[in-house]
C-alpha cells in the first residue's frame, strides 16, 4: 500500500510520499522540486509514484542531501529516465556508487539500493534559473549529510538535519557533531524549514533553535548524571526514558535510546556497561 500528499509553498513543491503494508506508513519522506531542481530522490519503494509526479514537471539537476536510501533509492531510476546531472558530496558519490549495504528493515520500509554510479561532486552554488542554493555541510545524522540554503526566498533544505526532538538514534549517529551542524545553519537567515520529514514552513529557525536547545540540556543532563557515576542503563532510567526493546529487535539492532546516550558521552569504555 503505498499513499502519496503533496504541497505547494510559493515555488516549492513537495512530494510526501509513504510506503505501507498496512494502515499508515512508517515513515513519510519529503522530495522537493523547485525550477527545474530536484532535491533528494526518496525511497525505492514509491518510485512509479515519484515519477508519475514528475511526468509534468521539467526536471533538469538533482541534489542529494546524503546517502540513506530513503533519500537516494531512486536515484538510479531518475538518473537513466531524465539523465541531467545529480550532485552529491564526495561520500555520498562514494556510498551510493558502491550500493551500500543496507539492513532487512531498512529493505522493507524503504526499498532495495541499487549502486548508481556517475554522480558529479557538489559545486559551491547550485543554480537554476531563479534561485541559487549554497550547499552546507552537516555531519551527525550521517557523516555525508548536506543543506541547501536559498539565502534571497530564506529557505533551507534541511535534509535530516531538523527532525525534530528525536527520542533515540541509529548506531553511526552521531549527537555532538549535530550540535555542531544545527550551530553552523543558525548563522543563515532563513524561515522555511524544508525537512525531509517534518518540514516546518514557518518560524523554521526558531523551530532549528529549538532542536538544538533539546540537544544541549539532554547532553548536559546526561554528562551530570555520568558524572554522578551512572552507567547507561542508569542513565536512562533517570532520564525516565525506556529502551525501545522490540525496535532493537526488529532493526537488528540498529536504533536505539542507548546509542543515542553513548554518543553524547563519547566515552567507549561506557560501550561495555549494562
Amino acid at each position: 500500500m503505498s499513499k502519496v500528499k503533496h504541497f505547494e509553498h510559493q515555488e516549492v513543491k513537495a512530494f510526501k510520499l509513504g510506503h505501507a503494508y498496512w494502515g499508515k506508513p512508517l515513515i513519510w519522506v519529503h522530495v522537493y522540486w523547485l525550477d527545474g531542481l530536484l532535491i533528494d530522490s526518496g525511497q525505492r519503494k514509491m518510485q512509479k509514484h515519484l515519477l508519475a509526479l514528475l511526468k509534468d514537471l521539467p526536471v533538469q539537476q538533482i541534489a542529494l542531501t546524503h546517502h540513506h536510501e530513503d533519500h537516494s533509492g531512486n536515484i538510479k531510476a531518475l538518473q537513466q529516465y531524465y539523465q541531467v546531472p545529480v550532485w552529491a558530496g564526495d561520500k555520498t558519490r562514494q556510498l551510493v556508487a558502491s550500493g551500500f549495504k543496507i539492513k532487512n528493515y531498512q529493505k522493507f520500509v524503504f526499498g532495495n539500493m541499487p549502486p548508481t554510479d556517475q554522480l558529479l561532486p557538489l559545486p559551491d552554488q547550485i543554480t537554476t534559473d531563479k534561485y541559487q542554493l549554497s550547499p552546507i555541510f552537516t555531519p551527525g545524522h550521517a557523516q555525508d549529510h548536506y543543506a541547501f540554503y536559498e539565502a534571497q526566498q530564506g529557505w533551507l533544505f534541511s535534509g535530516d538535519l531538523y527532525l525534530g526532538k528525536i527520542k533515540y538514534i541509529r548506531q553511526d549517529e552521531n549527537v555532538p557533531q549535530m550540535i555542531a551542524s544545527i550551530k553552523k545553519v543558525l548563522q543563515y537567515d532563513f524561515d522555511v524549514l524544508f525537512c525531509a520529514h517534518h518540514p516546518r514552513l514557518t518560524n523554521g529557525k526558531q523551530h532549528m533553535r529549538h532542536k538544538l536547545q533539546y540537544l544541549e540540556d539532554l547532553s548536559g543532563k546526561i554528562h551530570q548524571l555520568h558524572a554522578q557515576g551512572n552507567g547507561i542503563q542508569q542513565i536512562i532510567k533517570k532520564l525516565h526514558r525506556k529502551e525501545i526493546r522490540l525496535g532493537k529487535l526488529i532493526t537488528s539492532n540498529d536504533i536505539g535510546v542507548d546509542y543515542l546516550v553513548r554518543s553524547i558521552l563519547k566515552d567507549k569504555a561506557l560501550h561495555e556497561q549494562t
